[in-house]
Formats: C-alpha cells, sequence, structure tokens
C-alpha cells in the first residue's frame, strides 16, 4: 500500500515537473536570462579586448620612440627617448612645443632613425618627465633642462636641434648660450620672440593682440 501511494506521488511529481517545463512563459524568461548572460558576456569581452589593444598601443607609441632613458637633472629626472646609430652626421634633438611632449614626433623619430641618431623628450611637467618647482617654465627653465639632459645622456654633439611652434624660441635661446653644443637649426611652423609685436603692427585693432599693450593712463 506504501508503495503504491509513493509511485503514485512520483507520477504526479513527474508531470508537474513536465507542466513546468512546458509553460510558455517560464520558457521566455529563460530565454531572456541566457540572453542578458550571453549580452554580458560580450560586453566583458569587449572590455577585455579593448584593454588590450590600449596596452598595445601604448607599448607600440614607446617602440616608435625608440629607446626610453630616465636622466637626472639635479633633483628631477628627465624622459628622453633615443634611436639610430651616431655616424657622420650630427645627432638630431626633436625638441617637442612648450607643454608637450615627445609623442608629437612618433612618426618622424622612425624617418630620422635610419639615417642618423635622434632623440626626443618630455618636457618636464608633462609625460613621463618629472614636475619642475614650478608649473609653468621659463625660456631659460627650458634651455637649462634641455642643456642638462643632453649633458648628462652622454649623447655626443654638435647637435641639430629640430623645433615646433614656440620650442624654436627655446632652440633659438640654447644656440645662443651654447653655440659650440649646435650645428644647426631647423624650424616647423616656429613661434618667433616678437611675433605678438608683428601681428599687432599688421592688424592693431585685432582683439586677440587688444590686451598685450594696454592705454597708458597718462601716469
Amino acid at each position: 500500500m506504501f508503495a503504491r501511494r509513493m509511485f503514485w506521488q512520483r507520477r504526479k511529481m513527474n508531470d508537474f515537473a513536465k507542466e513546468i517545463c512546458s509553460d510558455p512563459e517560464l520558457e521566455s524568461a529563460e530565454l531572456e536570462t541566457e540572453g542578458k548572460i550571453k549580452e554580458q558576456a560580450k560586453r566583458i569581452a569587449r572590455i577585455r579586448l579593448g584593454n588590450v589593444a590600449a596596452v598595445a598601443l601604448m607599448a607600440a607609441s614607446t617602440m616608435v620612440l625608440g629607446e626610453q632613458k630616465m636622466i637626472s637633472v639635479g633633483d628631477r629626472r628627465i624622459s628622453i627617448y633615443c634611436d639610430g646609430k651616431a655616424g657622420t652626421l650630427p645627432t638630431v634633438i626633436l625638441v617637442p612645443a612648450g607643454g608637450r611632449t615627445a609623442k608629437d614626433w612618433s612618426k618622424v623619430q622612425p624617418a630620422v632613425a635610419s639615417f642618423t641618431r635622434v632623440c626626443s623628450y618630455d618636457h618636464a611637467n608633462f609625460g613621463a618627465s618629472d614636475k619642475a618647482p614650478v608649473p609653468l617654465q621659463s625660456v631659460e627653465d627650458v634651455v637649462d633642462d634641455l642643456h642638462a639632459w643632453l649633458q648628462a645622456s652622454g649623447e655626443q654633439g654638435p647637435f641639430v636641434l629640430v623645433s615646433h611652434s614656440n620650442s624654436g624660441i627655446y632652440v633659438r635661446r640654447f644656440e645662443t648660450r651654447y653655440r659650440q653644443d649646435v650645428a644647426g637649426l631647423v624650424f616647423l611652423d616656429s613661434a618667433h620672440e616678437e611675433q605678438a609685436l608683428r601681428l599687432h603692427e599688421l592688424d592693431p585693432l585685432d582683439p586677440s593682440q587688444m590686451n598685450l599693450w594696454p592705454e597708458s593712463d597718462g601716469t
């Protein structure tokens, strides 16, 4: 009698389980859950792939710029990137614009490295270089840093200094102070020490230049 009762209870439970499994609402919920799991897995995979790509791009940019070295200039360090072999031609120094880094030269440096030694660097306060004592360095500060790391790095001069934008002012000042270390200067879209004055002379009413020369109050 007991065995028969257990048989019917098991049969009822099996029938109930089949009924649940065939319920359209439950099947829909199950499919929805499965879809969410798959979508989440895809999202995680995309994030991981993006992280891998970012790391690969960072590594590639460092390789393009050559070997990185941290050169001490007093109690700070400047990050430099050198490539190519020194030969009969002077070593080329790629000087980024103020507030910029060696990455600006990532397409130029490999081409130069194919025929001579070439170095680029990050200005203090930017890129991988250490912070300077002041947030905004003067022209003299930048020139001091450039001369210091060239001396400490062991790179052989005289150098060809290649400048861009306002770094044209830096390399001209460097040549004035350390003429024996300069074989030549190259200017790419360079700024000039008298640039603001000359622009004002061309267009005295230019609003962007008006605040450079405030009117005298007669005192």
